[in-house]
């Protein structure tokens, strides 16, 4: 990972800006919080080693597309690095972060109704690469099957073994839209000030998939912490409801689409522990364990 002084030194040589750099988490690319000496900031988004234009490139369209809607905006041309990286500079959305602040009522619907208003407003953006393999594609969700062993505990093992068996059982994606959706609209990547929503950031997981998984995703990361998890999902439930309504088979669909993400998530941090010490990569676990278990008791 660059240090701050390297990103600064980038800011500076490729971008003109002075600016001060504060290091923030990410799972593949390295990211920097600038703030320039006149007071503006940026997001400055070091890509991975090996990076294609193309995957940068779609989000990019995909932004531009919701040009409407609270997205980050692209602040310059793509610039490489001296070590062949995309340096990508983006401006900064200020805002709290939603999964360091409490949820009201109003938070909640207001996040529904701009996720189903963004599914909508995506049903005339394609892009090639909204089609690769993608491990956090719904519709691929039993590739874990091959690492439940990567879970320590058997009853856990068990519980994802079920929801498993639940998904192939009932086919909840056959007969539901399609679309590409933002495919991530997970508790950190929703930045609110008071019960407005004001940036959904994170596009990497953009992919063409089923409207409701966007909705089961933003669902099964609303319960972290709650003592009444149901209660936050109707919520966000209702407030897509009112932009985007499910037809009666995608609303019976989406409770095994939530149990299946939140395994999804736990298995993938299960076996990311092994390879990776980075906290990042299981910052999710212990939160999706509880809601998963609190679902399925």
């Amino acid at each position: 990972m660059p240090t701050l002084h390297e990103a600064e030194r980038i800011a500076r040589e490729l971008f003109s800006i002075d600016a001060r750099a504060r290091a923030l988490p990410g799972e593949f690319d390295d990211n920097f919080h600038l703030t320039a000496c006149n007071g503006s900031e940026y997001l400055l988004k070091i890509m991975r080693a090996g990076c294609a234009f193309e995957f940068i490139d779609m989000q990019r369209r995909a932004m531009e597309h919701l040009r409407d809607f609270p997205v980050p905006r692209s602040a310059a041309e793509l610039k490489t690095t001296v070590d062949d990286r995309f340096a990508w500079l983006l401006h900064w959305i200020p805002g709290e972060m939603m999964a360091n602040v409490a949820h009201s009522p109003a938070m909640l619907q207001n996040l529904g109704r701009l996720l189903g208003a963004i599914d909508l407003a995506l049903a005339g953006f394609s892009h090639p690469l909204a089609h690769r393999e993608l491990k956090w594609d719904m519709a691929r969700s039993l590739w874990i099957e091959d690492h439940l062993d990567y879970i320590p505990d058997r009853a856990r093992r068990d519980l994802v073994r079920g929801i498993l068996d639940e998904f192939r059982g009932t086919a909840p994606l056959a007969c539901v839209r399609r679309g590409v959706i933002h495919g991530d609209a997970h508790i950190h990547n929703v930045l609110v000030e008071g019960d407005r929503i004001v940036g959904l950031v994170d596009f990497g997981d953009l992919h063409y998939g089923a409207w409701v998984s966007e909705l089961a995703v933003a669902c099964a990361y609303l319960g972290f912490s709650k003592t009444n998890p149901r209660a936050a999902m109707d919520g966000v439930i209702a407030g897509y409801q009112e932009s985007n309504p499910l037809t009666d088979i995608e609303m019976k669909s989406l409770p095994v689409l939530i149990r299946t993400r939140l395994a999804v998530s736990v298995v993938n941090s299960a076996y990311l522990k092994t390879i990776s010490s980075d906290p990042y990569t299981t910052v999710s676990e212990s939160g999706a364990w509880q809601v998963l278990e609190a679902l399925c008791c």
